[in-house]
C-alpha cells in the first residue's frame, strides 16, 4: 500500500457543518422520497448522498454532460443517487456507475430503471476502481471526490465515505488508477473545493500520474451559511 500523503490537515471548522448536513438530509425527509435534479425526479434511498442537500451535484452533473459525447464509454464513479449516469445515458452515453455504498448501488438502479436508461448503464459496488477488469477502457471518467480530509485511520460510515477521505487514500487512488482505465485522448474529470478539501494535494498527485489539471468550472454555494467554493477539474492524458 502507498505511503499516505503528508502536510494535510483537516479543516475542522467546516467538519461540524459537513456532518450537520449529512445529519439533517437522513432525518428532515420521510425516506425514501424524491427530488429534482435539472428538471427531472430521482428518488433517494436511506443511507445515500442526497442532490436535495448538495448544490454541487446539479452543477457537476451539468458541465460533466456537456463534455460527453453520444456513444462514448463513460465511468461515473462514486455514482450516489445516479444523477450524473442517469443524465448522461439520456445523451445515449455508455455509462458504468460505481459506488462503494451498496445502498447507492440500489439507488442508482431504480433511478436508472426509472429513467428507462437501464440498457444503457451497467452499476458496480466498487471500491473505487476494484469491480473493473483490466481491459475496461474509458473516453471520460468523473468522480464527485471526497474532498473532505480526515485523518488516517477515522472510521466512517458508508454515507461518510461520499464526502471524507482519510489520509485522502481514495483521491490519490483515482487518479493513478484512471491511467490504466482511460483509452488515449481520455479525459479524467474531478469534482473538488478548494474550501472544504486540498486542491495542492490533489494537483500533487496528477503530477504524480504524469498529468497536469485545468479548473474549467466553479461555483459557490448559495445555501451555505459561510464561504464553500466547488471547482471542476480536467486533464486530458495523450499517451497511456
Amino acid at each position: 500500500m502507498a505511503e499516505a500523503p503528508t502536510g494535510l490537515q483537516e479543516k475542522p471548522d467546516y467538519i461540524p457543518g459537513m456532518n450537520f448536513v449529512l445529519g439533517l438530509s437522513q432525518k428532515k425527509e420521510p425516506v425514501p422520497y424524491t427530488t429534482a435534479v435539472l428538471g427531472k425526479d430521482f428518488t433517494v434511498l436511506p443511507g445515500v448522498f442526497s442532490p436535495k442537500y448538495y448544490a454541487e451535484t446539479e452543477f457537476y452533473t451539468r458541465q460533466v454532460v456537456d463534455l460527453l459525447r453520444p456513444g462514448e464509454d463513460y465511468l461515473d464513479m462514486g455514482s450516489g443517487v445516479g444523477v450524473t449516469a442517469v443524465m448522461a445515458a439520456l445523451k445515449d452515453v455508455n455509462v458504468t456507475a460505481a459506488d462503494i455504498n451498496p445502498a447507492a448501488v440500489e439507488n442508482t438502479r431504480q433511478n436508472a430503471q426509472h429513467h428507462g436508461v437501464t440498457d444503457k448503464i451497467k452499476i458496480l459496488e466498487s471500491d473505487v476502481y476494484s469491480a473493473l477488469g483490466s481491459d475496461d477502457k474509458f473516453d471520460t471518467i468523473y468522480w464527485n471526490c471526497p474532498f473532505g480530509f480526515r485523518k488516517e485511520g477515522t472510521q466512517l460510515t458508508p454515507l461518510e465515505e461520499a464526502v471524507y477521505d482519510p489520509g485522502y487514500r481514495k483521491n490519490r487512488e483515482f487518479i493513478m488508477g484512471a491511467m490504466q482505465h482511460l483509452k488515449p485522448g481520455g479525459q479524467l474529470l474531478m469534482g473538488v473545493s478548494s474550501t472544504l478539501g486540498d486542491l495542492e494535494a490533489v494537483r500533487r498527485f496528477a503530477k504524480e500520474a504524469g498529468i497536469e489539471f485545468t479548473q474549467i468550472a466553479e461555483m459557490m454555494d448559495p445555501d451555505a451559511a459561510y464561504e464553500i467554493k466547488f471547482q471542476l477539474l480536467r486533464a486530458v492524458v495523450k499517451n497511456n
